[in-house]
């Protein structure tokens, strides 16, 4: 008995070794780098309202995240650093970081920089001028973004989108006591709005969802599908900014950038027709004073893509 015991047992990790090789040779960046499939290459997607206009390359690679800031400065993030750049990408100032800046928000005269586990602050010069946390052991930082009465980020890992005072004390967790979130991989996006709406998509169910500050759920939008107006995959949408009375939604899978409205009806796509991987979805930003502009930061080539709304449109 025993003796078939130990050989079940031998069997299970011999099964386990083995898929995890194959797997592992499957996903190598050799075989990946081969077989790139590209949304380009998805017949039936309707046609893009927006075009490339400016494509930036950054000065450092690992480029994961950007922001508006005011006076149309943009700033970009990644694999230990931070840049600010004015509208026509001017290098203003550049920190290095000892960490991976996973996302960046900015209000007023406050960049917030997330590095995995805290947010540090900078100002305008690029001075740092405070940093908070860690709020959670073990956490990951995948969003963050302020208003003038609250600083809202998304912890991937933790699964729970934190809302902070102008202090950086949090005022209360949403998605550890009530309904939780269902967050396969570390894409978690956050947003706020400036009645203080939240707004968070939880990526597992394939939706956007609004919150109260106290974490009471106002409504739902958006659905699993493959249709123009769904979210397909494991975790859509990756991204998304609010923008007019809607959103603008990246995704992966299919890597498409579109806007919904309210309802989460489809309005129009910016691009669904491109050379993008299907597996790397772009962050983005909408800038505040051109509702003609999006902003997005692509990490598989470390560029900044700036989306221009056609003419006609």
């Amino acid at each position: 008995m025993k003796k078939n015991h130990a050989l079940v047992v031998f069997l299970i990790l011999a099964a386990i070794i083995a898929a995890y090789m194959i797997t592992d040779f499957v996903n190598s960046p050799e075989r990946i780098e081969k077989k790139k499939v590209l949304t380009r290459d998805i017949p039936g997607l309707p046609a893009d309202m927006w075009h490339v206009h400016t494509m930036h390359q950054t000065e450092v690679q690992g480029l994961k995240s950007i922001t508006y800031c005011r006076h149309g400065n943009i700033a970009a993030g990644g694999d230990g650093f931070i840049i600010l750049y004015d509208k026509d990408f001017r290098t203003l100032w550049q920190r290095k970081t000892d960490e991976t800046v996973t996302a960046l928000g900015a209000w007023d005269k406050i960049i917030f920089a997330a590095l995995r586990e805290r947010i540090d602050l900078y100002d305008l010069s690029g001075n740092q001028v405070g940093s908070w946390g860690p709020f959670m052991p073990d956490g990951y930082i995948t969003s963050v973004v302020p208003n003038k009465n609250y600083i809202v980020f998304a912890d991937a890992a933790n699964k729970a989108v934190f809302v902070l005072n102008n202090d950086g004390d949090v005022k209360s967790i949403i998605g550890k006591e009530e309904e939780r979130f269902i967050v396969p991989s570390l894409f978690f996006d956050v947003s706020i709005d400036n009645e203080d709406n939240i707004y968070i998509a939880n990526t597992g169910m394939k939706r956007i969802e609004k919150h109260r500050v106290n974490g009471e759920t106002v409504s739902r939008i958006g659905e699993a599908g493959n249709d123009p107006a769904g979210f397909t995959g494991c975790c859509n949408p990756s991204h998304f900014t609010l923008y007019r009375n809607g959103y603008i939604t990246a995704e992966k899978g299919i890597n498409r950038i579109k806007i919904l409205d309210s309802e989460g009806k489809l309005v129009e796509f910016v691009s669904g027709i491109n050379s993008f991987e299907r597996g790397v979805p772009l962050d983005i930003a909408a800038g505040a004073g051109d509702d003609n502009l999006i902003y997005a930061a692509y990490p598989a080539d470390s560029k900044i893509y700036v989306f221009k709304r056609n003419v006609d449109n």
